[in-house]
């Protein structure tokens, strides 16, 4: 016997309520590496997520479909919304998929990312960064493509936060100007 469409949603709800509960409930201790989620685990679609501290919004993320894997929650096509310390939106990031570790609220972003900073336009282009909530930072290890209104810089790795107040790239480090 199978459950009714009012059923099935109610389920999905609960396990919405469940999953958002969830995020929220962080200690200090690092997650290992999760695997992808296995065939036959329930999917979440069209979800969004706000993080805030203190009634002060963090960010905002958006996700095409999203499942739970233990204490990650793993989603797919998606955009995060960064605000700073005004509540103003301050950087979008979009990637193909991402994963956000419910321990440390840290999150990591797979394939084609791309970061637009509101600031002064920049954007920036790389395959996979990882966001340290703790610290406002976001990090990548692996080539990087920064378009700025002056310029292109090449380089391998960088650090910035949110906002792009600073910025520093690591090596291979080329460019030029407009």
């Amino acid at each position: 016997m199978t459950d009714g469409p009012a059923a099935v949603k109610m389920k999905l709800m609960r396990y919405a309520a469940v999953l958002i509960l969830l995020i929220f409930s962080g200690c200090d201790q690092k997650t290992p590496e999760p695997s992808l989620p296995v065939r036959g685990e329930q999917e979440i679609y069209r979800v969004e997520i706000t993080q805030s501290r203190f009634n002060r919004k963090i960010w905002k993320l958006r996700a095409m479909s999203i499942r739970e894997n233990g204490d990650t929650i793993v989603f797919y096509r998606f955009k995060v919304s960064f605000f700073g310390p005004d509540e103003k939106l301050s950087s979008v990031l979009r990637a193909d998929s991402g994963r956000l570790y419910k321990k440390t609220e840290d999150m990591e972003a797979y394939g084609n990312v791309k970061i637009f900073f509101l600031r002064d336009s920049t954007q920036v282009y790389t395959s996979h960064i990882i966001y340290e909530s703790r610290k406002r930072l976001i990090k990548g290890d692996r080539e990087v493509k920064i378009l700025t209104p002056d310029g292109e810089i090449l380089g391998k790795g960088f650090v910035t936060d949110p906002e792009m107040k600073h910025i520093k790239i690591y090596g291979k480090v080329r460019g030029h100007g407009g």
